[in-house]
């Protein structure tokens, strides 16, 4: 498995991933049956990206989703419409992609129980392959408070809305309360 996580190969452009590529080649062995897996921001990935990576064998892509809602995009400042989500992972499902994977976070500023669960049922509409949801881990916590309340262990008010501890954003949503398979 190769997997390259962050976004940050992306910004090199398809030229610098190229030389990334080639310069990981010299070294390692890369079987190209193996998974080769890429995290993106579906904001800056663009159409010439997507088809680069199937080029050199990519089959994952795991999209850094974060929140559908407009207010909470507008708070982390990261704003990209669900509208666009979904048209780049038509473009992965039109390349051959053989997974794609949504990332979610919770317990980012002006997120409530009510607002997650619609980002939930927008993505689950969706059907990415895989969903994989995370909290906001302490190291951006700092960072983000500057931008609007962090749900945490108490209840506030964002926008008129009620924002729940962040233990509870994700418990709320029917998924979460489904039994779980078990595993072989």
């Amino acid at each position: 498995r190769l997997h390259f996580g962050g976004g940050t190969p992306l910004s090199l452009g398809p030229e610098g991933l190229r030389r990334l590529w080639n310069r990981l080649s010299e070294h390692f062995e890369i079987d190209p049956r193996g998974e080769l897996a890429i995290e993106v921001d579906p904001r800056t990935t663009s159409l010439e990206h997507f088809e680069f990576l199937r080029e050199l064998g990519f089959s994952r892509v795991s999209f850094g989703v974060q929140d559908l809602d407009a207010d909470v995009q507008d708070l982390i400042q990261r704003i990209q419409p669900g509208s666009l989500v979904e048209q780049q992972l038509s473009r992965c499902r039109t390349l051959g992609f053989q997974s794609v994977n949504f990332d979610l976070v919770y317990g980012l500023p002006g997120q409530s129980v009510e607002s997650f669960g619609e980002t939930l049922d927008d993505v689950i509409r969706m059907r990415p392959d895989r969903i994989v949801v995370g909290e906001v881990r302490d190291a951006h916590r700092a960072e983000l408070r500057g931008r609007g309340p962090v749900a945490g262990h108490e209840v506030v008010q964002v926008h008129g809305r009620r924002v729940a501890p962040r233990a509870r954003v994700a418990q709320q949503h029917p998924l979460a309360r489904a039994p779980q398979r078990e595993r072989r």
